[in-house]
């Protein structure tokens, strides 16, 4: 092996011209000495090892060896690599180097598929569906409350309610059970309960018998919890369109007694002066105390507060579908027992009106559905039929429901006007 001999240097002349040559020189001599220490150990120079930077690699073309098939090699090495990258192709995608013979395998027909003319019908039917629900969304709010988790009982929802927007978007809410507020997570409502130290409505207790307590709640007094009230109730009433403006009107509030407090049953508002005479705005029953007989019972206590005033009431309208089934059952049941108890030959409708505290419109309307008001000689008669009355007295013997005391009520009316 020969010792590496140390480059003679010379002097360099100023400019570019005479530095180049000098960097190809000492290039040069270095691979010219690794090559010849290569062969005198009887191996195969290995043309990748070599290591040029600078310019020196940019002009590898132009280098003088003394030994020209290292430079040729390197040059077929190159050459090789990239026809090889030349020949690849990724099928689908189109080279530079090199046409690619991809094509897409064909679909073969196939039987009983829709045509092209029902795909785009059906493609429209549901851009259309699509816009209907946008524009559905946008008018009722996007509410997406399905179901909420009040007390012990998880009860879906009828209809949207406007929450607020980082409420509405959640498909369950919790609510308590006493003051009403909403939350978002059970762990949030477990840590409001710690804390809560309400267990019954706000406002006046007017009535108790038998673990059932109704609560009068001024909406001037106490507007947030009547406000929550309103929201609960959209959530199941339809045609309900108070939410905020709840100064005017009073609230009547039925709940049930335990160990843990007062459960809600529903409730109703009212007006507190009122043009028409209305009795009653807006009634609710939650779901999971629906066909217990407590609708009516408040539809009953309405009339009983109706009769401490000295004056006939009604409903304010328009009537929910449930609510007009409602009142028309109460309608029902109330003449009828009327008939029953006051077995009389000659009777009027200002005499029931007077006695049950109900409108003469509303009357006459229960009785022509009932078909039982009839015009004879410029008259109008009440004909009572048998067996109407016979299965009236059957279902009160062995359903006696559920009826309010009237001296379990602590109320007058000089307290409704403060």
């Amino acid at each position: 092996m020969t010792k590496r001999k140390r480059p003679k240097t010379s002097k360099i002349s100023s400019g570019r011209a005479s530095n180049k040559r000098a960097k190809q020189k000492s290039a040069s001599d270095d691979e010219e000495h690794i090559v010849k220490s290569s062969k005198s150990d009887g191996q195969v120079p290995e043309v990748s090892k070599l290591s040029v930077s600078g310019d020196v690699d940019n002009n590898c073309d132009n280098m003088h060896n003394s030994d020209g098939t290292i430079k040729r090699k390197r040059k077929e090495n190159m050459n090789e690599e990239y026809e090889g990258i030349a020949k690849l192709s990724i099928p689908g995608r189109s080279s530079s180097n090199s046409k690619s013979d991809f094509k897409l395998p064909s679909i073969p027909a196939l039987d009983g598929l829709p045509s092209s003319y029902n795909i785009e019908l059906f493609k429209k039917a549901v851009a259309n569906s699509q816009q209907m629900i946008e524009k559905n969304s946008n008018s009722f709010g996007t509410s997406r409350i399905k179901c909420i988790q009040f007390g012990s009982y998880e009860v879906e929802t009828w209809h949207m309610s406007p929450y607020p927007e980082d409420i509405s978007e959640l498909n369950k809410i919790f609510i308590c059970e006493f003051c009403l507020r909403y939350m978002k997570s059970a762990t949030t409502l477990q840590y409001h309960l710690a804390k809560c130290d309400v267990y019954h409505p706000p406002g006046n207790e007017i009535y108790r018998k038998d673990k059932i307590s109704v609560f009068e709640v001024d909406g001037n007094k106490h507007k947030a919890y009547c406000r929550n009230l309103c929201l609960l109730a959209k959530l199941f009433l339809d045609h309900k369109t108070l939410f905020h403006d709840v100064e005017p009107f009073l609230f009547y509030v039925m709940a049930h007694y335990d160990t843990f407090g007062y459960h809600m049953i529903g409730y109703f508002s009212k007006e507190k002066r009122s043009e028409c005479n209305y009795n009653l705005s807006c009634i609710m029953i939650l779901p999971q105390y629906m066909k217990h007989g407590y609708g009516k019972m408040l539809i009953d206590f309405s009339y009983l507060l109706s009769k401490l005033q000295d004056r006939c009431g009604s409903p304010e309208r328009p009537l929910s579908d449930l609510g007009l089934l409602s009142y028309r059952s109460y309608w029902k049941n109330i003449i009828l027992q009327h008939l029953q108890r006051f077995n009389k030959e000659e009777i009027s409708l200002k005499e029931i009106s007077q006695d049950t505290s109900i409108h003469t419109s509303d009357l006459i309307s229960t009785l022509q559905s009932l078909e039982m008001l009839k015009y004879w000689k410029g008259m109008h008669l009440i004909h009572v039929k048998e067996d109407l009355m016979a299965d009236y007295s059957r279902k009160s013997k062995y359903r006696p429901g559920i009826s309010i005391d009237p001296t379990s009520l602590k109320w007058s009316p000089a307290s409704c006007n403060d």
